[in-house]
């Protein structure tokens, strides 16, 4: 008799996602994102060690991993929501719901505080990068600290600025303790498949990069990871809370004029997270749908043209910290032939801004006599209406883009910040 195999639906009903879940859903990320918010919520209500049934855990462990597998291996127009009757073939067989362990309730309270997986491992791009372990307890190996090209590095996940960083020599990596909760205990276990089987269960949670990896750089990795001596200690929730609240106790309690007082705030260390003004998040709610090419516009309306971003792009989505939206901004000027770099050249074409942009970009774009696009400019005139790029670029140069606010940057560092451009009028009459 021929197995059943389980599909889409069955796993999502498992894990108590339904139809409706998914209706705000712009892509498979955001999709994934209810899943997983979905998954941790069921996980922390039904762990076993909170009274819950082993074997129906264990259920809705095996429906997760099916779930998460297929998002590893999904094809760009995969939907879970449009995927209802898809077998999970590919997942089905890696996981026995009545073996598979059940890592520690704590393991899945750590894992549901991250929506972003907080480490990266990957292979070195180029051989400039430098390791950045100072820690007492791993300190770099290397006189040189550089980072060999094709090497294995890890990183973690900056909120502000939206991309990983701070990368490590993988022998100089602490493994965190959010990480090590859920793999076996290596003195009861010694067999890699396990504890690899376990770090992919995490790949798209709490890590990502695995997938890219060759078979032999994942044992390496897993063998590194199965070596208690390279774990870092525990670290309870509470005690992160606790840090994480005290410099900002200590500046409350400061008197005026004191040296606490006057140490960075958490409105300058965040200051990409809350430099996101209301009305730039009241724009993401309205959903910007971004053209297809074909179907919605010339596929080659931006052949030949160098495109620079600058600022937020809430409105399309995806992202996080100073990076919201511009990959899916990226891949939408990419597919209609258009090329994007980091910074303003002689080849670039437009600077393409966003809610809260790069004041120094602004000022360089103009200085160059460059046109300054809205995303409604490049989707709505070029792309869809297909206007002549010229007679957009004429417009855009006679009519001055008003931007209410200018990015205050990393940390605070940004030239806007420090000229304290805010609604001055500043900026050949682009601020409102």
């Amino acid at each position: 008799t021929a197995k059943i195999m389980p599909t889409v639906e069955s796993c999502l009903a498992a894990i108590g996602v339904g139809p409706d879940d998914f209706t705000n859903c712009a892509d498979l990320s955001e999709e994934w994102s209810v899943v997983k918010r979905n998954y941790f919520k069921k996980a922390l209500k039904e762990h076993p060690d909170k009274g819950g049934d082993a074997a129906r855990f264990r259920r809705v462990q095996s429906a997760f991993e099916a779930l998460r597998k297929l998002f590893d291996l999904a094809d760009p127009a995969f939907l879970f929501s449009t995927s209802a009757s898809k077998a999970t073939e590919q997942a089905s067989s890696s996981v026995d719901p009545s073996t598979s362990r059940v890592p520690s309730w704590e393991f899945y309270a750590e894992a549901a505080e991250e929506t972003i997986p907080a480490y990266r491992v990957e292979r070195a791009k180029s051989s400039r990068s430098r390791c950045t372990a100072r820690g007492s307890a791993k300190r770099c190996c290397d006189a040189s600290d550089l980072i060999v090209k094709d090497e294995l590095r890890i990183g973690w996940f900056n909120q502000e600025s939206g991309t990983y960083h701070n990368f490590v020599h993988l022998r100089c990596w602490r493994v965190p303790n959010r990480v090590w909760l859920g793999l076996p205990d290596p003195a009861a276990c010694t067999d890699p498949k396990v504890f690899t089987a376990a770090l992919r269960s995490m790949n798209a949670v709490l890590l990502c990069g695995l997938a890219e990896l060759s078979s032999s750089e994942v044992l390496a990795f897993t063998r590194y990871c199965m070596c208690k001596a390279n774990w870092a200690r525990r670290v309870e929730l509470k005690e992160r809370e606790r840090a994480a609240a005290a410099p900002a106790r200590a500046a409350n309690s400061a008197p005026v004029g004191s040296s606490v007082a006057s140490a960075p705030s958490k409105s300058l260390v965040t200051a990409a997270l809350e430099k996101v003004s209301s009305s730039a998040l009241s724009s993401a709610k309205e959903r910007f749908k971004i053209p297809v090419p074909g179907r919605d516009g010339r596929p080659n309306a931006l052949v030949g043209k160098t495109v620079v971003l600058t600022g937020l792009f809430p409105e399309v989505g995806g992202g996080a910290g100073l990076s919201v939206g511009k990959d899916r901004t990226t891949r939408m000027v990419e597919a209609f032939g258009g090329r994007v770099t980091s910074s303003i050249s002689g080849k670039t074409d437009l600077l393409l801004v966003g809610k809260e942009p790069g004041y120094k970009k602004v000022s360089e774009a103009q200085a160059r006599g460059l046109p300054l696009f809205s995303l409604l400019d490049v989707a709505q005139q070029v792309i869809r209406d297909g206007r002549r790029f010229e007679e957009v670029a004429h417009r855009c140069r006679k009519q001055p883009m008003e931007i209410d606010n200018f990015s205050s940057g990393f940390r605070g560092n940004g030239l806007g910040a420090r000229l304290a451009h805010r609604g001055s009028g500043a900026s050949g009459a682009v601020m409102r």
